[in-house]
C-alpha cells in the first residue's frame, strides 16, 4: 500500500493561494538540505510542486538541489530514509531545509587538555551558601561542542565531539555562575568567564590549550512580568548566554510564576541573554515563551505564555488515507503538523502550514509506501513565524550583537491523538 498517509504534508501546498511572493512566472529554485548537525545531507530526495505534478531531483554532496518551479506559492518536499518534511506556501527561491537526521559526516573526536584558572569562591566556583555549576565550550563556524567544566585549578582532559572536520580552529571558553542554595531553584547572582581564541583542535588526537584565566562578568538586573491563559500554570523559566561566534552556556533562572520576577544577567559587548519560561498543561502539550537581549531594557520583559492548539480532526484513534482532513484552532503563524510512527518501516512526517487545515493527498508520485495498519501518533506545533522563514537560510558566521536589540518568541505543542494508517 502506498505511504499516503505521510505525503500528505505535501498536498497542503496546493490549496495555498495568494500572499507575499505570487506569481504565475516559471522561476528556478535552489537550495540547500542540512541535517540535525548543520552538515549537508547528500542523496536526499527533493520535490516542488505548483499545482500541477511534481518535479524531483537528488541532493549533491554538498547537500544542494535545482529545480524549476511553474509559479509561487509553490509546496516543497524532502525525503531521507523514513523522515518526511512538507512545506506548504513556499515563495522562497533559495529554501535551506533541516531534517532531524545527521548530515553525511559522522562527528568525529578530538581531545585536549587545559586547566582553568582564577579564584571565584572554591571548586565550582560556590562562594559560601551557593551552588555552583560550569559549562566548557569549543566553537569553530558550524562546529560545536559544549562539556561540562571541572572545578577551577583543576587540570582535566575533555573529549570533544566535532563533526565535519579534522581539524578545526575556533574560541574555547568557560563560563561558571553561583546560585544562592540550588541552581534548580534560584537564579545565579555571580559569573565568571574564561576566554581563548585561535585554538586548534585535531581530530585523533590530544592538544596542550594553554590555561585559561577566570574574570568575574558583571551583571544587571533585568525585570520580568510573566502572563499565561487561563489554565496554564508556568513551571520553570531558565537562562541562556549566547556570544560571538556562537559559544553559549545554560543556567537555572530560577522557578516562575505569573507576575514580576528580577534576575540578574551577565552582561559584555558579546553577549546576549536569553529568558525562557515552560509550562506543560494538564492533558500533555507544552507552551513557551521566550526572549533575548544584550542589556538590561529600560522596562519590564514581558513573557506571555501562548494557549495550545486544539485538535479538532481526526478524532483519536482514526485511520488515515487519502482525503482524510486534519483541522486545529490556533494563533496565527506557522504551524507543524508532526505524525510519528513507532511502527518499522513506516515514515514520520512534517507538514508546515500557515493555514490550519489540511487534508491527506494521494501523493503517490513521491514513491513512499505506507505499511498497513500502521501506528502513528500527530500533533501540532504553533509559532510565530511564517514557511519562508523557516527555510531562510542560516548564517554560518553569526552577526556581531546589537547591545540593545531584543527579540520575543514562543512556540506552543499539542497534546498527541492517536491514529492508523489503511
Amino acid at each position: 500500500m502506498r505511504r499516503t498517509v505521510l505525503i500528505l504534508t505535501a498536498a497542503l501546498l496546493s490549496a495555498c493561494s495568494g500572499g507575499d511572493g505570487v506569481t504565475s512566472s516559471p522561476f528556478g529554485v535552489t537550495g540547500k538540505v542540512l541535517g540535525s548537525d548543520r552538515l549537508p545531507v547528500a542523496g536526499a530526495r527533493v520535490a516542488t510542486r505548483t499545482g500541477g505534478g511534481w518535479r524531483s531531483t537528488t541532493t549533491d554532496l554538498e547537500g544542494t538541489f535545482s529545480l524549476l518551479v511553474d509559479g509561487a506559492p509553490y509546496d516543497l518536499a524532502v525525503i531521507k530514509g523514513e523522515q518526511v518534511e512538507l512545506y506548504v506556501g513556499v515563495t522562497r527561491a533559495s529554501p535551506e531545509v533541516r531534517l532531524g537526521v545527521p548530515g553525511g559526516t559522522t562527528p568525529l573526536g578530538a581531545g585536549f587538555t587545559t586547566t582553568i584558572t582564577g579564584d571565584c569562591g572554591g571548586a565550582g566556583c560556590p562562594p559560601a551558601g551557593h551552588e555552583g555549576s560550569g559549562q566548557l565550550t569549543f566553537s569553530a563556524g558550524t562546529v560545536g561542542w559544549m562539556g561540562t567544566a571541572r572545578p577551577p585549578g583543576t587540570a582535566g582532559t575533555y573529549s570533544a565531539t566535532l563533526g565535519g572536520t579534522d581539524v578545526a580552529t575556533g574560541t574555547l571558553a568557560a563560563v561558571y555562575w553561583a546560585c544562592p542554595g540550588a541552581c534548580t531553584s534560584s537564579a545565579p547572582d555571580a559569573f565568571w568567564l574564561a576566554r581563548q581564541d585561535s585554538v586548534t583542535l585535531r581530530i585523533g588526537a590530544s592538544t596542550d590549550v594553554s590555561a585559561l584565566a577566570l574574570a568575574p562578568l558583571p551583571t544587571a538586573p533585568l525585570a520580568v512580568n510573566v502572563t499565561a491563559p487561563d489554565g496554564v500554570s508556568p513551571q520553570a523559566m531558565m537562562g541562556f548566554a549566547l556570544g560571538t561566534p556562537a559559544i553559549y552556556w545554560l543556567h537555572a533562572a530560577g522557578s516562575a510564576a505569573p507576575g514580576a520576577s528580577t534576575f540578574l544577567m551577565p552582561t559584555a559587548p558579546d553577549l546576549r541573554t536569553m529568558l525562557y519560561v515552560i509550562a506543560s498543561p494538564a492533558g500533555g502539550g507544552t507552551t513557551t515563551a521566550s526572549w533575548s537581549g544584550g542589556t538590561s531594557p529600560a522596562s519590564p520583559v514581558e513573557l506571555a505564555l501562548h494557549p495550545l492548539p486544539v485538535l479538532l480532526e481526526p478524532a483519536e484513534g482514526a485511520t488515515l488515507g487519502v482525503g482524510t482532513r486534519f483541522a486545529w484552532s490556533s494563533e496565527p503563524g506557522v504551524h507543524v503538523l508532526a505524525l510519528v510512527s513507532s511502527t518499522p518501516g513506516a515514515p514520520d512526517v512534517r507538514v508546515t502550514t500557515a493555514e490550519q487545515s489540511f487534508t491527506v493527498p494521494d501523493l503517490a508520485a513521491l514513491g513512499l509506501s505506507v505499511p498497513a495498519g500502521a501506528a502513528y501518533v500527530w500533533s501540532v506545533r504553533a509559532q510565530p513565524s511564517t514557511v519562508d522563514a523557516r527555510l531562510a537560510p542560516a548564517s554560518t558566521t553569526p552577526p556581531p550583537i546589537p547591545p540593545t536589540t531584543t527579540i520575543s518568541s514562543w512556540s506552543t505543542l499539542s497534546a498527541t491523538r492517536a491514529a492508523t494508517a489503511l
